[in-house]
């Protein structure tokens, strides 16, 4: 491709001017490709600034909402799990999933890293979120205030999520039973151990 040149005239320092002429000298070049290759570097440089002050308020903000999504279990959830802050969660997630995520930008590959691994965080953390909600038993680590129940009888499941056409499906299925050799689960439904020490909530 054929660069349009135009011809321009100017004054510059002219110890600035003497120093231009000698790394050209040193590099065996004319001085006008020189002063065309400084000005391009400035051009560049200067083209750069206006959207870089915006990708780093996007970029900081990711940062901001990462460490938001490792609050948001703590702080929406805590340890012992309850329906209603599961859902203020998703809710708050899902906010964040529609309106803030898609605005982040990167200008190079290491922020696009930090960016790419929020959008999976938020979307691993919405899949465990749905799927804490959809279980409705307690066990082992897994407490649910609303349902203080170690439930053998419908629950010996585990719950399966999967993205199709840009939702999350879950079901859930039984247990092989090769899980539970050589000792089969016997069919109870026992206050989980944190809750045997006081009155069982209400679901």
């Amino acid at each position: 491709m054929t660069t349009r040149r135009e011809k321009f005239s100017s004054q510059a320092d002219s110890q600035l001017l003497a120093a231009l002429r000698e790394l050209a000298k040193k590099d065996g070049r004319h001085v006008q490709a020189v002063l065309e290759d400084a000005i391009r570097d400035y051009v560049e440089m200067r083209a750069q600034e206006k959207p870089r002050a915006s990708v780093m308020a996007h970029f900081q903000a990711s940062v901001v909402k990462n460490r938001r999504l490792g609050e948001l279990l703590m702080d929406k959830i805590g340890l012992v799990l309850r329906g209603d802050r599961i859902d203020a969660a998703l809710d708050e997630l899902c906010d964040m999933r529609e309106r803030d995520v898609p605005r982040l930008t990167a200008r190079d590959p290491h922020e696009l890293a930090k960016v790419w691994g929020l959008t999976q965080y938020v979307q691993v953390l919405e899949a465990t979120l749905r799927a804490y909600r959809y279980r409705t038993e307690s066990r082992v680590a897994f407490i649910r205030e609303d349902y203080p129940v170690i439930d053998n009888v419908n629950w010996v499941k585990m719950v399966v999520v999967k993205q199709e056409n840009g939702a999350l499906r879950l079901w859930d299925e039984p247990l092989p039973e090769s899980w539970h050799d050589p000792f089969p689960v016997r069919p109870t439904q026992n206050l989980h151990l944190v809750f045997r020490n006081q009155e069982a909530p209400r679901a």
